[in-house]
């Protein structure tokens, strides 16, 4: 459900907090008791349905 968006600019940049999103939804679990999944991707690799990957996630130290 979740995409995590990889930028060609390292870890450094789209991953400083490599378990943010899991950490997400870890808690929503837990609240709500529902698994949700996440993949990480490049803007590539991204489809253009969005059925595909309904919630994108962009975190970053890089504009």
């Amino acid at each position: 459900m979740f995409t995590k968006i990889r930028s060609d600019r390292g870890v450094i940049d789209w991953a400083a907090r490599p378990n943010d999103l899991n950490n997400l939804l870890k808690a929503l679990k837990d609240m709500i008791n529902v698994h949700f999944s996440m993949e990480v991707k490049s803007f590539s690799e991204i489809s253009e349905d969005p059925e595909r990957n309904p919630i994108l996630y962009r975190t970053g130290h890089f504009h």
